[in-house]
């Protein structure tokens, strides 16, 4: 419900992360191949209108993705674990606010083909171990990007993305982004994206 009288607050959201790889096999072709590596993240929101700037929440993510690549066609298989957990100072804030441990463990495959400037994607994910173990096992997701070229040093990007879950009785969330990329050219032949402007 939304109630004009209610406090408003400003949130500040950080995203950390990086992916290592821990083996490769290089295909024919430069930038073919297959790769094994280890991917971690944290992702958090803080309040920024509160004295100390309370932690809200932090979700944490490490995975071990497989990817294959041929004739630009790719693939990833990817085992990763998730977990959420609430800030100290939020949990303090009022007795009515409850901890729910929530965490899982999922499988993905995303299967996606380039076709000159365009990149469409699809797949689905399954989560086999989940706490509490109402949250949905089932999720399908998919897309389309577009980059204007690699002949210079800026590009154009685009994309939308879909992704339906069973948690959410298989609504569709949609985003869309537009923006500008500044790139360079790399030893693989694929350009190595130095900064991202993007209106999403």
């Amino acid at each position: 419900v939304n109630d004009p009288s209610a406090p408003t607050t400003t949130i500040i959201s950080v995203g950390l992360g990086d992916t290592f790889g821990l083996v490769r096999w290089n295909g024919a072709r430069a930038g073919d191949g297959v790769q094994i590596d280890v991917v971690g993240a944290i992702f958090a929101q803080f309040d920024f209108n509160a004295p100390s700037k309370d932690l809200i929440n932090a979700d944490y993510t490490i995975g071990f993705p497989i990817t294959f690549r041929t004739h630009g066609f790719s693939t990833r298989v990817r085992v990763y674990h998730q977990s959420s957990h609430l800030g100290d100072e939020f949990l303090l804030r009022e007795a009515a606010i409850q901890r729910e441990n929530l965490s899982f463990e999922s499988i993905e495959l995303l299967l996606s083909q380039e076709i000159h400037a365009l990149r469409v994607y699809a797949g689905a994910e399954r989560l086999f171990r989940r706490e509490p173990d109402t949250v949905g096992a089932s999720v399908f997701h998919g897309g389309a990007e577009f980059r204007s070229g690699h002949a210079g040093p800026v590009q154009m990007v685009a994309a939308v993305d879909m992704k339906t879950t069973e948690l959410h009785d298989w609504s569709p969330a949609i985003s869309g982004r537009i923006g500008l990329e500044l790139v360079r050219s790399s030893s693989s032949g694929h350009p190595a994206r130095l900064v991202t402007l993007m209106l999403e």
